[in-house]
């Protein structure tokens, strides 16, 4: 099994997903979209259960790397 810590690897993909996370945030800010609020929420849910899965088995950098820029390109094309 991977690394179950927060490697700076790990920490540099948390970095990007709160930075798009918040980026997202302060689009539907601007925008007003409500319905994407939902989808920000269900976005943040699913990375809390990332992380606490990351935690209890230890994905690769790798994985976890793909996963936060699948995220970011899921958000774009939201």
């Amino acid at each position: 099994m991977g690394q179950r810590q927060f490697t700076p690897a790990v920490w540099c993909a948390l970095g990007f997903t709160a930075t798009y996370m918040v980026a997202a945030g302060i689009g539907v800010a601007f925008t007003g979209d409500r319905e994407f609020l939902i989808y920000l929420a269900v976005v943040m849910v699913s990375t809390a259960v990332l992380v606490a899965l990351h935690l209890r088995i230890g994905f690769s950098s790798a994985v976890i790397g793909g996963l936060s820029l699948l995220g970011g390109l899921h958000m774009a094309a939201g």
